[in-house]
């Protein structure tokens, strides 16, 4: 049951490609804007609050399962897509279950289906024990290949899990890199800096 609740839906590839035309006039900035997604009716009992660059797209209506997809252009017009999702729990998670969430293992399988495993952490934003968990991956559309530096945050309360997931794409793999690990510190400021409300 506990590896259940990390099963998030996985952005299409295609919708990324789709996004990287419609923001290809961003300019990529360190300025922060405040942007809270508010109560929705699924979850009326949650908000999230994150700070993000003031030019990169948050697009609130994406599905219901996610509170919000946010897009940005980094330089040599490589994509970074963001999501911020919310799985509510089966039950009440008490502290000794949310270690177990945070364990080497559990973390391993959370992003399993999402590529190779480059490494992880054990940290606390907002208040809440969390997890971070970066990962490589290489995916084919329509015969192009994209490549993919991911970063997961799996952020844990008794009432469920946020997750912010940020990509970083570009169809050649040394751009990809570069770039993600160019933006690394500041997509962990983003989520050091997410508040939440239960």
């Amino acid at each position: 049951m506990l590896r259940r609740m990390l099963q998030f839906a996985v952005l299409p590839f295609v919708l990324i490609l789709a996004r990287e035309a419609a923001a290809a006039n961003l300019a990529d900035t360190t300025l922060p804007c405040s942007y809270p997604l508010a109560k929705t009716q699924k979850w009326p009992g949650l908000s999230v609050n994150i700070k993000l660059p003031c030019n990169w797209v948050v697009d609130t209506g994406y599905s219901a399962n996610h509170l919000a997809v946010i897009t940005g252009v980094f330089k040599k017009a490589t994509v970074l897509v963001s999501m911020v999702g919310f799985t509510p729990a089966h039950h009440v998670l008490n502290a000794g279950a949310i270690d177990v969430l945070l364990s080497d293992e559990e973390l391993r399988y959370a992003t399993s289906h999402s590529g190779t495993h480059l490494g992880f952490k054990r940290l606390v934003i907002d208040g809440c024990k969390a997890g971070e968990v970066m990962v490589k991956a290489q995916n084919a559309v329509k015969g192009i290949s994209i490549y993919s530096y991911k970063l997961y945050y799996y952020i844990y309360s008794k009432e469920g899990t946020v997750m912010l997931s940020f990509t970083v794409q570009s169809p050649k793999e040394s751009t990809a890199k570069t770039a993600f690990f160019e933006k690394l510190e500041l997509l962990r400021m983003i989520a050091a800096t997410t508040s939440i409300q239960w």
